[in-house]
């Protein structure tokens, strides 16, 4: 009992850095406030006395309200000094201290009723005590310390004056003191433990949130390299049929120089080479285009964060992921105007790709997505609709979940739903998504065009 009643008014809780660098701060803090208290109190009481009311500057004399000033404004002087900090609970401890001593000697030299004096400061030690608990983070054995020595204070003070002996009722206000260090004491414990409890829950959530971030970090790079395969097949058809078309083309071209070689040229060379010439052209743009929509989806030639248009983003990655539709899904585009998003386009085409391939896969037969963007007030507002075979409602409120996976439906697995929200999210946006079975899936984005940086 002993030993638990020790750490209860001793806690070691501050061996943690963190947890002793937040009571740092939160002494400073207290100490503003404790100052503000000792600076504005003498001077509403001046104030008063100022204003008649009767007898109060009889009691607090002008010398004595200066003096308690002055002890509020020191400790503000030290703080500033380098290496003070970490000690400023004790400074304003020491403080508290010195008001009380100093209000408990003035009263009993200014009143001659020593009863009535120590009622007084009795009543003023409990105002100090009370803001010294509330403002700083005192340790429960610091709070009592500082309770027993203004008791003892008051006491030494009452018997210098012989006040024990002669009037038994100035007794009344050193226990009405003394009720106050033990009510402060316990409270004292009471918000040291919370404050305690709360850093320690928010040291674990962090770490928690840290582990969460690294597995969301290696979900993304895992969900990166199944979208780079993927993108590689689609890259592979798309240049497949121009690079055949230009080979040929080159070929029939050093044919047709072989032949021009001899004369005449045979009938037709002419109108051969030009439709060969157009193909090879053709050939080309095609390549071009297919090498710049790779670097738009890659996001290999730009900065991570770039101003740019979310409706091109979604024709690049419509034309790259197109052939794997072909047969499959007929993707329509219903793109209104936006104004330029400042985002990470790798990261927002990764999310496009990953709900494109959830729509086609949706649909077990042949169908439609349709894939929609609007300028909505502040926000940008994306949707990616399919009249696939829906999702049940069951499976729809556990989709997002780490762990769920649907074999053959809409969602192969919701790590890719997981990471896509993360990633919405990052970019101060939401990802909904709604379905009904029999009707189809709409998966809804909304980016906020403030937070997202709009030009």
């Amino acid at each position: 009992m002993r030993q638990s009643l020790l750490e209860l008014l001793n806690p070691q809780d501050e061996r943690d850095p963190g947890f002793r660098k937040e009571l740092d701060r939160l002494s400073l803090t207290g100490l503003y406030t404790a100052s503000g208290v000792g600076i504005g109190g003498p001077l509403l009481v001046a104030l008063l006395g100022l204003a008649g009311v009767a007898g109060i500057l009889e009691v607090f004399t002008f010398e004595r309200l200066l003096a308690a000033m002055l002890l509020a404004i020191v400790p503000l002087a030290i703080s500033i000094i380098p290496g003070a900090r970490p000690h400023i609970r004790l400074l304003g401890i020491l403080t508290g201290f010195l008001i009380c001593l100093e209000s408990i000697l003035g009263l009993l030299r200014t009143l001659p009723d020593p009863a009535q004096a120590a009622q007084i400061a009795a009543t003023k030690v409990t105002l100090v005590m009370l803001v010294a608990i509330a403002a700083f983070p005192l340790k429960p054995l610091q709070a009592l310390a500082m309770g027993l020595g203004i008791t003892t204070s008051l006491v030494a003070a009452l018997a210098a004056g012989r006040s024990l002996e002669h009037q038994g009722q100035a007794t009344i206000p050193v226990v009405t003191v003394l009720l106050v260090a033990l009510i402060g004491t316990a409270l004292t414990t009471v918000i040291y433990r919370q404050r305690a409890s709360a850093h320690w829950a928010r040291r674990a959530a962090e770490e928690s949130f840290e582990e969460l971030r690294q597995a969301q970090a290696r979900l993304l790079v895992s969900e990166n390299a199944l979208s780079l395969g993927r993108f590689a097949a689609a890259l592979s058809h798309e240049m497949n049929s121009p690079l055949g078309a230009l080979g040929s083309a080159v070929d029939t071209l050093l044919s047709l120089v072989e032949k021009a070689r001899q004369k005449p040229p045979p009938d037709g060379v002419e109108e051969l080479a030009d439709d060969v010439s157009q193909a090879a052209r053709q050939s080309f743009r095609r390549l071009r285009d297919t090498v710049d929509r790779m670097k738009h989806f890659s996001n290999l030639d730009r900065a991570e964060v770039q101003v740019v248009d979310l409706n091109q983003l979604w024709v690049d990655i419509v034309a790259l992921f197109g052939s794997q539709l072909e047969g499959r899904a007929d993707v329509k585009l219903d793109l209104k105007p936006l104004p330029p998003v400042k985002c990470r386009p790798q990261q927002l085409s990764a999310v496009f790709s990953n709900l494109l391939r959830n729509a086609a896969a949706a649909i077990e037969t042949a169908g439609t997505i349709k894939i929609s963007s609007d300028h909505r007030g502040a926000d940008v507002v994306v949707e990616v609709h399919d009249d696939g075979k829906g999702i049940p409602a069951e499976r729809l409120s556990r989709l997002f979940d780490p762990a769920f996976r649907v074999q053959g439906s809409r969602v192969g697995t919701s790590w890719g739903l997981f990471v896509s929200r993360s990633i919405i999210s990052e970019h101060g946006g939401q990802l909904e998504i709604s379905s009904a079975v029999g009707r189809g899936t709409t998966a809804k984005i909304v980016l906020p065009l403030p937070f997202a940086g709009a030009a």
